[in-house]
């Protein structure tokens, strides 16, 4: 096969990949985690919890949107959902889907490129980078903090991500904010 072809149809892959993950976080975000209306009678018990620990829990008790946005003594005992169980679920579905999606477009495609292969590792560095972003934002004092706050890219997620807490129909992507620019969800300061 032509390498040119090769790394078109990479790239085109990346830039699909991407696009799903962060429409999927979004739509996580924007409707179970957000919407009592939908976590309240929809079929998941998983719905419910989520609107109750997300909504309830980290906007209402521990960042309220006229308290600090930072704290270090939040009243969970981690901001992160990595350690509580629904996550694993949402990180199951996500990989899952994401590279279910990849493998049906390597079928499609004479090339047999064995897309999932790249799209796997993909998917998982999206997910924690979710939850590891997600302590960066909030705990001033974290590993996290230390890692990411030197860089410009964290400045602008950050600040993303502080407007959503103030603004909670509004910036719903924490890693990658493709889908609320794709929405009309994204949320500038001065809008």
């Amino acid at each position: 096969m032509n390498i040119i072809i090769t790394i078109i149809v990479a790239i085109i892959t990346f830039a699909v990949v991407l696009t799903y993950l962060s429409t999927f976080e979004w739509a996580i975000h924007r409707f179970p985690m957000h919407m009592k209306k939908l976590g309240k009678p929809w079929f998941l018990p998983a719905f419910r919890f989520l609107y109750k620990q997300h909504t309830q829990e980290h906007h209402i008790e521990d960042f309220p949107p006229t308290g600090a946005y930072e704290r270090e003594d939040s009243n969970h005992q981690d901001i992160t959902l990595l350690r509580r169980t629904v996550p694993l679920f949402w990180g199951i579905f996500l990989i899952g889907t994401a590279t279910s999606v990849v493998w049906i477009i390597d079928l499609l495609t004479s090339y047999r490129l064995h897309l999932v292969g790249y799209c796997l590792p993909m998917a998982t560095l999206y997910y924690i980078l979710f939850e590891t972003l997600h302590v960066a934002e909030h705990k001033p004092k974290s590993v996290a903090r230390k890692l990411f706050g030197r860089f410009k890219w964290f400045e602008f997620l950050q600040n993303h991500h502080r407007l959503h807490h103030s603004k909670w129909g509004f910036n719903f992507n924490l890693v990658c904010p493709i889908a609320d620019y794709l929405f009309g969800t994204a949320y500038k300061e001065g809008k």
